[in-house]
């Protein structure tokens, strides 16, 4: 697999299957320029509350 095939093949897993997860909106804006769409990230740049984000996302997605 060639790197181009490869990274489509990432982008395409990620917004199908995973639910990305940026600590803050720097890392969430350059999986944004890369294609990925799944992407949780919180307003308070913080670990702590990237867990907490992710946690109320899965939440509501049931």
């Amino acid at each position: 697999m060639s790197e181009n095939q490869y990274a489509k093949w990432l982008v395409e897993t990620l917004n199908d299957k995973v639910i990305a997860v940026a600590v803050g909106k720097v890392t969430a804006e350059a999986l944004e320029e890369e294609g990925v769409t799944r992407i949780v990230y919180p307003e308070l740049e913080r670990m702590g509350a990237m867990i907490l984000e992710v946690s109320r996302y899965v939440e509501k997605m049931g």
